[in-house]
């Protein structure tokens, strides 16, 4: 599955997580969901995800998931 972000510096994992340790929508900390194409990091909630409607390996934020059909698209 997608991987969480580390929930704050110095905690498990957080020497590797490069994204933002509050969520992109609505500013507030906690469980977040890393995107894998920016820094970015969201509450399931914020993004209407569930944990069930994550996919296996990488996620990527809305805005990353659009450019890269954008990108697909000119191919």
């Amino acid at each position: 599955r997608a991987r969480e972000c580390a929930a704050a510096p110095g905690a498990p994992g957080a020497a590797e997580d490069h994204n933002a340790d509050s969520c992109s929508l609505c500013s507030f900390g906690g469980k977040l969901i890393c995107c894998d194409g920016c820094p970015a990091a969201f509450h399931l909630v914020c993004v209407s995800e569930t944990r069930q409607s994550i996919p296996e390996g990488p996620w990527y934020c809305p805005e990353c998931a659009a450019d890269r059909i954008r990108r697909a698209d000119r191919v």
